[in-house]
């Protein structure tokens, strides 16, 4: 199992096999470069479909067939290549993938370069079509291959579970009571999505609040935040490919003998929640507010928060 939280080059070199097999496939550090654009959106869309459509598995930009490291462009333009990356394979097959990874890969002894890991997860709503030539791959033998009918067929027809996912978070600030009492009321909007071929008859999703602390509790009830929650969605069947919203009410206080006027300007920075959506039939992995792989939504939905706890507070 790869810790690709503190894995370098080396650490991946003794964790790989020493040759591609149905589930790695190591690619130039080239392809990424502005000159090969067109080939590496070509390449990447084959094997995120193949990939998708096996079962899951790893595709290496950095590294040669031989296994000798080459160091990998960090931008694209302004932008970290580990963000570029991300949109690039969600939108290189049809449907968009969402069950995976980017990992930057650091050099040994050298955090400023890195080769590029993308960690593609077994895939509820496979079979994906590669958008760069309309076809569906599958991995065979070690090698990336057009999908035979029987086999695209077999993931149209197999038994799925119901899965969702949540696509984004949102804090709207409904009411501010007042600096005396510290208490601000919020409203969590929870963006979900069936990613899967199964209706969810029945879901939910367990909250967790992983501060530690008893800043937050549900509104509705006056319970704090000290252990797991589940939260209901509604009783109609949440059908496949489709979205809706779970919106959970919170109150925020803010406890400053001094006056809580400092405190609730910094309360905003003591949410930190966990979520896990829960079906019928199937149970995801726990997933914190801002693991999503590019992090633009968790910024875009924290500065918002942010923002609107200002436009609440009285001006000195």
């Amino acid at each position: 199992m790869i810790d690709w939280a503190t894995c370098t080059t080396d650490d991946l070199l003794q964790s790989i096999p020493p040759a591609e097999d149905d589930r790695w496939e190591f690619k130039s550090a080239t392809l990424l470069e502005a000159s090969s654009k067109n080939e590496f959106l070509k390449v990447l869309s084959k094997q995120v479909s193949a990939f998708a459509n096996s079962g899951g598995g790893n595709l290496v930009f950095g590294l040669s067939d031989r296994k000798s490291v080459e160091p990998c462009e960090q931008t694209v333009g302004n932008q970290p290549m580990k963000d570029y990356l991300a949109t690039m394979v969600e939108q290189s097959v049809e449907y968009p993938l969402r069950h995976f990874r980017i990992h930057r890969i650091p050099l040994t002894g050298d955090n400023t370069n890195s080769i590029f890991v993308i960690a593609v997860e077994d895939s509820p709503a496979a079979p994906h079509q590669a958008k760069s030539d309309k076809h569906y791959y599958y991995r065979i033998d070690g090698h990336t291959k057009p999908a035979p009918h029987f086999h695209v067929e077999l993931l149209r027809q197999r038994e799925t579970r119901a899965v969702l996912e949540i696509l984004l978070v949102e804090y709207h600030v409904e009411k501010f009571l007042g600096t005396e009492t510290g208490i601000v009321e919020i409203l969590m909007v929870l963006h979900i999505r069936n990613v899967s071929f199964q209706s969810a008859a029945s879901w939910g999703v367990l909250v967790e609040h992983t501060k530690q602390d008893d800043c937050w509790e549900i509104r509705t009830t006056g319970e704090h935040f000290d252990e797991t929650r589940c939260f209901l969605g509604s009783p109609t069947p949440l059908l496949p490919q489709a979205s809706t919203k779970l919106c959970i009410p919170l109150r925020g206080r803010a406890y400053d003998q001094s006056g809580a006027l400092q405190a609730i300007n910094k309360l905003w920075k003591s949410v930190g929640f966990s979520f896990r959506p829960v079906t019928q039939n199937h149970v995801g992995q726990p997933v914190r507010f801002g693991d999503w792989p590019d992090g633009i939504k968790t910024t875009v939905a924290m500065n918002e928060f942010e923002r609107q706890i200002s436009s609440v507070l009285p001006q000195d």
